[in-house]
């Protein structure tokens, strides 16, 4: 009888394996059980990896519409409603690594490294490239029901015409001879602020002129060397970030003044630093190279409240963005997606 059993055992072990793996390659949607999002946290914290999430690196991560979103390097957009359970685009065919993303008028829009900016009118099932100039996309800006993107290479901030999914130039008054790339471009109030370049200077859109003007961070006049990375816009302050130092104005950018309080500082001043306003604190990202991302926090109100009151220390991760959503905090990172509890 043991021979039998033998005889029989491989042939209908070889049948299920192969059941198993043709039921896994029709599944399409990426999810999991809420007690499994946890995966391997790193070494120190209470930060968890989210397995239903690829391990490769992860630079975006994007709330819209009530939707978490997750854009890999291969091309392909994560679609989540509760942060547990994840459903994965169509890889967007010789799109590359994902730098930007945004919901608009019920489409989604992924802006890429090289190859420029597509959509999806249906959640990511189909793809079309948008007629542009365009070679990449490092943001998106949303002003009086108009899409704006701007490049992080030379091609400046550029308008959406949706009438025939193309982007047109939205650059005068902008440099063309330096600061050519767009390190982050956002809605501020009524208009638009573009940070670009490394000369410690910014772009705020005159509407009324219908061109950009050009304003200073320091002393009225240019910082060569200094690249300012992220900015951001909440409740009539502005934050701008770059690697040793965080900036606050609460004069429509008027006037500029030190935010940087228990602030750590990375060694690499090429690095870049990132911003984020979640519901109750102010968020910074630092990335110490070849050691790990600080990820400090401060609970409003300001000024003067310093930044190491809530901090931890992620070794040996490369954090890009962090976001809140549903009483989670979610990191985009260079090996997956972390998240943690919301405290």
């Amino acid at each position: 009888m043991k021979i039998k059993l033998r005889h029989y055992a491989a042939p209908l072990l070889f049948l299920i394996t192969i059941a198993v793996i043709f039921s896994a390659c029709r599944k399409t949607p990426v999810k999991k059980d809420p007690g499994e999002i946890g995966g391997t946290p790193p070494p120190s914290g209470h930060w968890k990896r989210v397995t239903a999430l690829p391990e490769g690196r992860i630079r975006v991560i994007e709330v819209a519409n009530g939707m978490l979103y997750a854009a890999s390097e291969q091309g392909v957009v994560y679609i989540s409603t509760d942060g547990l359970n994840w459903t994965a685009s169509t890889p967007i065919d010789r799109a590359g690594a994902i730098t930007a993303l945004t919901v608009f008028n019920n489409k989604l829009y992924a802006g890429t490294e090289l190859y420029g900016i597509f959509v999806s009118d249906n959640g990511g099932q189909t793809w079309s490239s948008s007629s542009s100039a365009l070679r990449s996309a490092s943001s998106f800006a949303i002003l009086n029901d108009t899409l704006y993107s701007g490049s992080s290479e030379a091609d400046g901030v550029a308008a959406l015409d949706e009438a025939h999914n193309q982007w047109l130039p939205f650059k005068n008054g902008l440099p063309t001879n330096y600061n050519l790339d767009v390190q982050k471009l956002i809605q501020a109030g009524n208009t638009l602020f573009s940070v670009q370049g490394v000369n410690g200077n910014y772009y705020v859109y005159d509407k009324s002129a219908g061109n950009w003007t050009e304003k200073y961070f320091f002393n009225s006049t240019y910082k060569p060397g200094l690249r300012v990375t992220d900015i951001i816009y909440d409740s009539g302050l502005l934050f701008a970030a770059y690697n040793n130092a965080v900036l606050i104005s609460d004069g429509a950018g008027s006037t500029w003044s030190l935010d940087t309080v228990g602030l750590k500082k990375g060694p690499n001043p090429f690095e870049r630093r990132a911003l984020y306003a979640g519901a109750d604190s102010y968020y910074t990202l630092n990335y110490s190279e070849g050691k790990g991302t600080w990820l400090q926090k401060k609970h409003r109100p300001l000024p003067g409240s310093s930044w190491a009151a809530n901090e931890e220390f992620l070794p040996d991760v490369h954090g890009y963005v962090v976001r809140e959503f549903k009483g989670m905090v979610f990191m985009a990172t260079d090996s997956g997606v972390y998240w943690e509890p919301l405290h």
